[in-house]
């Protein structure tokens, strides 16, 4: 059981990615720089390491039914938001994250957002 407490960064948009995978990134993300996107915070997540390892270089929409079974929400409500309850934390904390049908610069670029928000909320910071 030990293993699976163990956590990785997962580079949801792969960073050894199959030479579809990239082409596919620039088709939908014109002018944008794969390499550069794929180091961004918004591309960054914490996965656990066997769920990691599965998930792979694989394509975003494959991956995501992975990060649903992942136990950190953070991670999880990439794929998708939960409902709990009546104003339970969850439910407060989903008017700050998003769920992602696709990735492409367009949503690193979201995330990356919501993540610079939610460190200045955590933190009590108005600027990072």
């Amino acid at each position: 059981m030990r293993d699976y407490t163990n956590l990785d960064i997962e580079h949801i948009l792969p960073n050894n990615p199959a030479h579809n995978l990239r082409n596919d990134f620039i088709s939908k993300s014109p002018g944008k720089d794969y390499d550069e996107y794929k180091q961004r915070l918004g591309n960054l997540t914490l996965l656990e390491k066997p769920i990691n390892i599965v998930a792979g270089n694989d394509y975003f929409k494959k991956k995501c039914d992975l990060y649903k079974d992942c136990k950190y929400y953070l991670t999880s409500s990439i794929a998708q938001l939960k409902v709990i309850g009546i104003n339970s934390s969850i439910n407060r904390i989903n008017k700050k994250l998003m769920s992602f049908n696709d990735w492409n610069s367009g949503t690193i670029e979201k995330r990356q957002e919501i993540l610079i928000d939610l460190a200045k909320d955590v933190w009590k910071i108005g600027y990072i």
